[in-house]
């Protein structure tokens, strides 16, 4: 196909969700995916369409290497083949034309998310996401996460990246789903509950931010840190609470208190 494989972002929709595309979507970018079924390559045709993509390159490769090896190509706005049932190589060279688009280091604008009006705006969440220093594979307590837009970046901004949103308000876990489907999030979990009872049973998180005054033992506790975005400066642990306690993030640092996220 004439590409580079160092050019290219390599992914897999093979049981997961097509829409961990998204964060890759970028004018330019060739993406290089693994496909469930004979249905992937039309939900990739459709995520791109939706997204102003339509004009992108697709080709989708069969039984590669087999006596009924095939190749169809076409653009996403007039993707229409019928594809066999066993997976697929499919090749996408992102094209854009309009709609929205989104740089991974900025994010998406706050018009993006579905919301009440009550969420964390785009300055503040970059600014929370450059001191979180999202990393693969590593999880995100969002605690009071309304309508989910801290956890949706932090997912976005490295791969394999996950996180739990806490948030006691149907309506704004209900916001937070649709925007974990629409931004390319899928796997973002949340839960109904309030803090600190719904964090007892959580698997201990790299770091977390919350909006809510609670005990800090209560997400402290769990963390070995102290989280992000804190609602006042006197809500911080006394510097005992944090005596010889260990970071649960891959770094290994032995003690964090309340002056570490300033650093």
């Amino acid at each position: 196909m004439g590409w580079s494989l160092a050019d290219c972002e390599t992914l897999t929709i093979h049981g997961r969700p097509a829409e961990q595309v998204i964060p890759f979507l970028a004018p330019s970018q060739n993406l290089l995916i693994l496909t469930k079924d004979a249905s992937s390559p039309s939900k990739v045709a459709h995520i791109l369409r939706e997204r102003g993509y339509g004009a992108s390159q697709m080709t989708a490769l069969a039984h590669m290497n087999g006596t009924d090896e095939a190749r169809f190509d076409g653009t996403a706005d007039a993707w229409s083949h019928a594809v066999p049932r066993l997976s697929h190589p499919l090749r996408c060279g992102a094209s854009h034309r309009r709609g929205l688009r989104s740089c991974r280091a900025r994010g998406y604008p706050d018009s993006a998310f579905a919301s009440d009006g009550t969420m964390t705006k785009q300055e503040v969440r970059a600014i929370t996401l450059a001191k979180l220093a999202p990393a693969r594979g590593a999880l995100l307590w969002d605690v009071g996460c309304g309508a989910g837009s801290v956890a949706i970046e932090w997912m976005r901004a490295a791969r394999d990246a996950r996180a739990i949103g806490v948030e006691c308000r149907a309506d704004r876990r209900a916001f937070a789903a649709q925007n974990a489907i629409t931004l390319g999030a899928p796997a973002l979990t949340l839960i109904d509950g309030t803090a600190p009872e719904a964090l007892a049973t959580l698997p201990a998180p790299r770091c977390g931010i919350h909006r809510w005054r609670i005990d800090p033992r209560g997400l402290c506790g769990r963390m070995g840190r102290p989280p992000s975005n804190p609602p006042t400066d006197d809500w911080w642990p006394t510097p005992s609470h944090w005596k010889a306690r260990r970071c649960c993030c891959p770094c290994t640092r032995n003690t964090a208190g309340p002056d570490a996220h300033r650093r």
